[in-house]
């Protein structure tokens, strides 16, 4: 489930509905900043990039878009962002109103982000629900150009947290309509997934997060999602690191990690690594 809760000590991004009405309102292109941050250009709400120094041609490049989890925005992706960059990708930020509008909703609305991007591949990574919402927006909106996808501690096959949380009425509400309408098909999503796509999955095993205060997560877990919940049928690789959900966020290992699968379509296992990482 998400970054749900465990990452209380950052409010709520209050800017959900406003960029939901932008999305709306305007043609979207990806925003960059030199360092690769997301930015806002004018009243509009309308997005452009700006090409890095010594750059001549944006379109051979590959482009990474980042997607966050529920509650945040994209400013929780720009570290993860910038050492992108350092690996030869460009990085695209999009947010999204996670509580007030369905996954169907955000997976149109980040299709037309996509659209904007002027890159020859477009790679995705997502953390947690970030990560649903670009599988539904792939099922709904085949992507041309797309490369490889990776999701980062997302509950695909279960989320006990959510579950549990689903039960009542404010539970609900702290959820919001995307994550319920993806527990709605959960076990149907889990039953059919064979993406004509490569997927790595990256699970945590470091637990700590206050969803084990929400309910009880059986084995090894990120203190919000287990391990068994990332799992996903036919995905291309996966590996567990030593981070918890938020953790994430800003760990150079699931960077490096994530590279190595955007360019090569694998994850370094290596025995030498210890319990830094697992492999399922």
């Amino acid at each position: 489930m998400l970054a749900l809760v465990d990452l209380t000590p950052n409010p709520p991004d209050t800017s959900f509905e406003h960029n939901h009405t932008s999305l709306k309102s305007t043609d979207i292109t990806p925003s960059l900043d030199q360092e690769g941050e997301p930015t806002r250009n004018g009243e509009r709400g309308e997005r452009e990039f700006h090409r890095p120094a010594g750059d001549e041609d944006d379109s051979a490049e590959e482009t990474v878009v980042l997607v966050h989890g529920l509650w945040l925005g994209s400013w929780v992706m720009g570290l993860m962002g910038k050492r992108l960059r350092r690996c030869g990708f460009q990085s695209a930020f999009f947010s999204y109103p996670s509580m007030s509008s369905s996954l169907s909703e955000n997976a149109s609305l980040l299709a037309r982000f996509t659209a904007g991007i002027i890159s020859s591949r477009l790679h995705f990574i997502g953390h947690s629900l970030g990560g649903l919402l670009i599988l539904q927006m792939l099922d709904e909106f085949p992507q041309p150009r797309l490369g490889r996808v990776i999701l980062a501690g997302s509950p695909y096959t279960a989320c006990s947290v959510g579950r549990k949380l689903s039960r009542r009425g404010p539970g609900r509400y702290i959820l919001g309509r995307s994550m319920l309408q993806w527990l709605d098909r959960l076990d149907e999503a889990a039953a059919t997934r064979n993406p004509p796509y490569e997927l790595g999955v990256i699970a945590g095993c470091r637990s700590v997060g206050a969803g084990r205060l929400i309910t009880r997560l059986p084995g090894p877990n990120d203190g919000v999602v287990t391990v068994e919940e990332t799992r996903v049928p036919n995905a291309r690789d996966e590996i567990v690191l030593n981070v918890g959900h938020s953790e994430m966020l800003v760990s150079t290992e699931l960077v490096r990690q994530a590279c190595t699968f955007l360019r090569h379509g694998h994850f370094l296992h290596m025995q030498e690594q210890g319990q830094r990482e697992r492999r399922f």
